[in-house]
Formats: C-alpha cells, sequence, structure tokens
C-alpha cells in the first residue's frame, strides 16, 4: 500500500480514532499550544491548511484569529466531509488537493501550514513539496513533523519518513527556524518567513 493509499483508506476512520484517544489528544494539546505560540507571531489573513485531515487545525486557527479565510487540502474524502461538519465555519472551505502539484499561483496565501503531513512525503519527493509550500505562501510557511537526529533519512513503516528540513529549506534558498514542540517531544515546528529568511546566493 503506498503513501496515498494508506491516507485514504485510514481517513475513513481517523477523526473517530483520533477523537477518542486521551493520550492522543493530550499530544494534540501541546502541539497545539506550540503551534499557537508561533501563529501569535506573524500577521495572516489568507490560511491554507495542507493535509488539513478532519479540520483540526483549521478550526484552532479560526477560533484564535478572527479575522482569517483558510482553505483546507486533503486526499481523502471521507476526511474532507468530517472537516466541513467539525469545523462548520462560513471563514473555511474545504476540497481535494494534491500537496505535489499545488492549483494556486504563487504567493496566494499569506500561511501555508501542515501539521503532520510532511513526515509521510517520501524522502525523494520532500524538496518538491516543500518547494511548492513555499511557491504559494506570500510570507509564512509553518509545519509540524517528525524530527529526530538520529532518524534523518530513515522511515518507519513505509509511510513516515524523518527528513533534513533544514537542508531542505537550505536547497530552496532559505533558512527555516525549528522549535520543538514541547520538552522531550520527537517533533519539531519549522517556521519560514519569507520576507526575512531568504540566503544570499553566495550562501547557498
Amino acid at each position: 500500500m503506498d503513501v496515498q493509499e494508506y491516507w485514504q483508506e485510514r481517513g475513513k476512520t481517523y477523526m473517530d480514532k483520533m477523537t477518542a484517544d486521551n493520550i492522543q489528544a493530550q499530544i494534540f494539546r501541546k502541539q497545539e499550544y506550540a503551534l499557537l505560540e508561533q501563529l501569535k507571531q506573524m500577521q495572516f489573513y489568507k490560511v491554507l491548511d495542507v493535509g488539513c485531515g478532519y479540520g483540526r487545525i483549521s478550526k484552532l486557527i479560526l477560533d484564535n484569529f478572527k479575522k482569517v479565510e483558510i482553505t483546507g487540502i486533503d486526499i481523502s474524502k471521507e476526511q474532507l466531509e468530517n472537516a466541513k461538519k467539525f469545523v462548520n465555519d462560513k471563514r473555511a472551505s474545504f476540497g481535494i488537493g494534491n500537496v505535489y502539484h499545488l492549483d494556486y499561483a504563487d504567493n496566494t496565501f499569506d500561511l501555508v501550514v501542515g501539521v503532520d503531513l510532511l513526515l509521510h512525503i517520501p524522502d525523494d519527493m520532500i524538496n518538491k513539496v516543500i518547494s511548492e509550500l513555499i511557491r504559494v505562501s506570500k510570507k509564512y510557511v509553518i509545519h509540524a513533523d517528525w524530527y529526530e537526529l538520529e532518524w534523518i533519512g530513515k522511515s518507519k513503516g513505509g509511510y513516515c519518513w524523518c527528513h533534513d528540513y533544514i537542508n531542505v529549506y537550505r536547497s530552496n534558498n532559505y533558512v527555516v527556524k525549528e522549535v520543538p514542540t514541547y520538552q522531550y517531544s520527537r517533533q519539531s515546528l519549522f517556521i519560514l518567513n519569507k520576507e526575512t529568511d531568504k540566503l544570499d546566493q553566495h550562501e547557498v
């Protein structure tokens, strides 16, 4: 089963399983707190939530930032139907999207966000996907993903990869900020401001 098939199948029951898991809920709350702490330092209106799932992060942003509109995309029809019900906000829209080829013009969104997304991108495609996130963002890219130095370049289960995000961003001519989501977490937030974090060509 490839990654897309895995998520199309898992998407059918993902919301029910995640919302019923108390341990997972605690992890989510810590992750959401860390994400909000970073988002509060940004100014944005149009948001793209890539791999939005059942809308957990879209709802988090809408609940905490009143003057925003969000577009959420995912490959799972079931996840998107759940997102529409879970978020239930006129400022949000949801639809099928392909992270490898985002169907938006350059600089469309003030903020592009992805949570637990890029760890599911195969190693040979991560540069392409991050390039797409950067391309459609006018200013900010932020994502939360598995990040353990000893696991960089390796995978688990055939559908989780630990990427060298620092160097992937450098290859796209940017310096990205890395912040652990919480103490002892195996996950980090990666934050890019396109206006301030661009490398000079001679530094690449």
